[in-house]
Formats: structure tokens, sequence, C-alpha cells
């Protein structure tokens, strides 16, 4: 299987840290792996460096891309001139039911920012919504709460918590819920783990850099319905301490999918020190748990051995097949370590 035919200008990078590997999977219809289903590897067919260009752009075949939104409340640091607001997530959902797409942006200085979408391209706002707590590095969307609207979830990784935002009628966000998860916690997802029909959370990030600290990696936080979460249990295979100076390092990368006719997710994890890839699923007690370690270098290499490149991040989808056969496939992109 080859992306030769793919248009060299789908995705161009001037990034020194080329991603240089894409690799990918898949299970049919029947929930059974694809003939290719071993790793694939496939160079750097999704990712170019344009040479003797000074600039390029993400998606540069497409010219609509002009519109610009501002978000945030602009509030400058008087000694570095830094903005103390910057953005750091963006997630999309209908929330106020009107049939029109809306956006969401988490904030550095605790600020949520949602953009109510008119249908034509164009935003009412952004409106600033309080989230109750700092430092928010994450956002998605779910209906956390079982109304059937989508609601709001950013994790605040020096608070150790999650910030739930629940839609309400006929436009806007209840106050801020906090659900308690680990300093730290700087990503997110939401899917059904266990197959009950509520949507859990699961969250990970770096832990506190202490010798007596218990590393915990990826915190399930199981949903019991109306917004309610109780911790069922971490994955401490995958986590790792903070990295000495910085501020919130490995950077975690989260996607929860269903494979065709099971009834449960399944999490994708990993992380920018590592070159393998976790599949979680919940075992007999409930817990999310290791089911599976994707190794794209082979299987004898393990999490703490050396290796040339490490993941950056990962998407799940029907990507290399027609939708119709509703084949998931997983691709990782990676980069030199």
């Amino acid at each position: 299987m080859t992306l030769n035919t793919m248009n060299a200008h789908h995705v161009i990078s001037l990034s020194t840290r080329l991603p240089q590997i894409i690799a990918a999977f898949g299970w049919n219809r029947n929930g059974r792996p694809c003939s290719w289903a071993r790793p694939v590897f496939l160079g750097i067919a999704l990712a170019f460096v344009l040479a003797g260009s000074s600039r390029a752009q993400l998606f540069q075949n497409l010219q609509t891309l002009a519109l610009s939104i501002p978000v945030g409340s602009g509030e400058i640091d008087p000694i570095s001139g830094k903005r103390l607001d910057g953005p750091r997530w963006i997630c999309a959902a209908d929330f106020d039911q009107d049939g029109n797409q809306d956006f969401a942006t988490c904030h550095l200085n605790g600020d949520i920012f949602v953009g109510w979408g008119r249908g034509d391209g164009s935003f009412e706002g952004p409106e600033r919504v309080v989230s109750g707590a700092s430092d928010l590095r994450a956002i998605i969307a779910g209906d956390f709460n079982g109304d059937g609207r989508p609601d709001v979830a950013a994790a605040a990784p020096y608070d150790g918590v999650v910030t739930l935002l629940f839609s309400r009628t006929p436009r806007g966000f209840a106050p801020p819920s906090l659900v308690p998860t680990f300093k730290r916690a700087r990503n997110l997802e939401a899917g059904d783990f266990d197959g009950d029909g509520i949507l859990d959370l699961a969250v990970a990030g770096p832990d506190e850099p202490t010798t007596n600290q218990v590393v915990t990696g990826v915190l399930h936080l199981r949903g019991t319905g109306g917004g309610s979460f109780v911790k069922m249990g971490t994955v401490p295979e995958i986590g790792l301490q903070n990295l000495e100076g910085s501020k919130l390092k490995p950077v975690f990368s989260l996607e929860s999918f269903r494979r065709p006719g099971e009834i449960k997710d399944t999490l994708a994890v990993t992380h920018e020190q590592s070159p393998a890839i976790w599949l979680l699923r919940t075992g007999t007690n409930g817990a999310l748990q290791i089911a599976n370690t994707l190794s794209w270098f082979g299987s004898q290499l393990g999490v703490s051995n050396a290796s040339p490149y490490a993941v950056d991040s990962l998407k799940v989808g029907t990507i290399f097949a027609p939708a119709a056969t509703h084949q998931m496939d997983l691709v990782a992109v990676m980069q030199q370590a």
C-alpha cells in the first residue's frame, strides 16, 4: 500500500523536527484485523519539506482558510509583553442545539471562550465562560450528564481537576463542576469504556517529580450518570514523571474509538517520549488496563528502550479505505526523539 497519488500540497512542514513515520493498522467491519494489520511504514508520505521556500502552511491547497476569530481576553504581561491567556486547545459541537456547529477554546488563564455558530461560517461572540479552574490545557465536548446536549470538559493540570460545564437551555452553561484527577493531568478523552451507555473520562499527564509519589499514567473516571464520576483506577505502566526543566512534559495523546460490532470503546494512548502505542480496555474489575502494546520498531522494543523515534500524536478512524467499509485505521505521527 502506498500513498503515491497524494497531492504534495496536502501537508507541508518546514519544521527541522520533521515527522518521519506514519504507521497504520486496521480492523474490518467484522471486527477482525485486515490483511495489512501489521505496522506499515509510509516514510514521509504525509509530511514534506518545501525546499527553497521561506514560508509554508498546513493544507496549502485550501484557499479558504482566511477567517480569523479573536479568542481570549487579550491580557498582556506588562514585564514580558507576552499574552497571559494563550489558547491551548479547541473542540466543536452544537452546544445550543440550533443545528449549527459551535466551538470552545481553553486558555492558560483558565478562561473558556465559546463561539456560537450562525451556520454560514461566522460566529457570535466568542463569549467568555468561567471555568472555575486555572491554566487549562485540553478541552473536549460530550454529553456528560445524559440530557442529550453536548457539554464541555477541560483539564486543569496544576489544580489537579477536570472542570465540567453542562450545557443548558436555551444557550449557555451551568456553573462549573470540578472533578478531582491528579496533579499535572493535562490531556483527556471521553468514551464509553465499560459499555453502559454513559460517557467515561480518561485523563493523562506527567506525574509530579517526586520520589515517593505513585506514578499515575492514565486515570479512568467512570461516568455514573447525571454528570457524576468515580475513580476506577490508574494505568501506571504508561506513566512518567515530569521531565526535568519542563513545565508539563511529556504531552500525552489519547483517542477513543469503537471497533465494529462492539459495545465498548477502546482507548489508544501514547506520549512524546515513547515509540509505543497502548490500547486500553476495561478488565473484569471495570477499570481500564493495557490490552495490547503496539511497537513500530519490533516486538522487543519496550517503553524504556532507547528509540530513534517517538510518537507525537495519533488518530483513529476510517482513513485508508472507503467510509462505507467502516474499517478502523490508526495513524501515528512520529518524529526523531
